[in-house]
């Protein structure tokens, strides 16, 4: 099911504007940038993330500052919010396909996952994998081109606001999630989105550079979805 997403809102004129983006359970991070979502890993590619277009060198820090909705790996699996479950095997550990890097996280599975781009299509090789088991003591990130990245609820677990840095060269930001069979549990390639189910509403703001620029966000959403909890 795909689902078109988008509604403005801003905040602070002149300083940011937020947009509201709609992200379906099946949403495959690792179609961000291509026309058909992939699945190396069989069990279902799902459907496209998400794109919030940015616009370019003037906005240098994304913020989410709110998410709701509830997603599940599929049938049988518990909803949870965008921090992630422990479905599964209770771990994530997803190679990396098509120019985009996989992931891990020690202890949490389908969490809201983001990844920058810039104007070309994502190429091998792909950047590290990142761990990011830590993530919900962090409050500030600095994510490669192509190298997804843990948003999760968009604070860290004091309750303190994270900071996306945006990579030199961006121009797009897109929002899913990663996942495979049994969360990539031993390591494997994506797959398995097809079970997934619900969504998430995620307000994205872009926090303008320090000179004060306002830093224009573009709004345009496709959807995305996928695989058990």
């Amino acid at each position: 099911m795909k689902t078109l997403v988008a509604v403005a809102v801003v905040a602070c004129a002149g300083l940011a504007r937020g947009v509201v983006v709609e992200v379906d359970g099946r949403a495959n991070i690792f179609g961000a940038g291509y026309m058909v979502a992939p699945d190396p890993g069989g069990g279902g590619g799902g459907v496209l993330p998400p794109l919030i277009p940015l616009s370019a060198g003037q906005g240098n820090v994304v913020q989410v500052t709110s998410v709701t909705g509830t997603v599940s790996a599929g049938f049988g699996f518990a909803f949870h919010g965008g921090d992630g479950g422990t479905s599964a095997s209770g771990t994530t550990d997803v190679l990396s396909w098509g120019g985009i890097s996989g992931l891990i996280h020690a202890n949490r599975t389908l969490f809201l996952t983001g990844v920058f781009l810039g104007p070309a299509s994502p190429s091998n090789p792909a950047p590290s994998r990142l761990n990011v088991t830590n993530s919900n003591n962090e409050t500030e990130f600095w994510p490669l081109l192509a190298q997804t990245f843990f948003i999760g609820d968009g604070y860290n677990a004091t309750g303190v606001p994270q900071r996306f840095n945006i990579p030199h060269g961006a121009t797009r930001l897109y929002l899913g999630f990663v996942d495979a069979f049994d969360f990539g549990n031993p390591t494997s390639y994506p797959g398995h989105y097809s079970d997934n189910q619900g969504r998430l509403q995620a307000t994205v703001v872009v926090v303008p550079a320090p000179a004060g620029v306002f830093a224009g966000l573009g709004l345009m959403c496709t959807m995305g979805r996928r695989r058990r909890d």
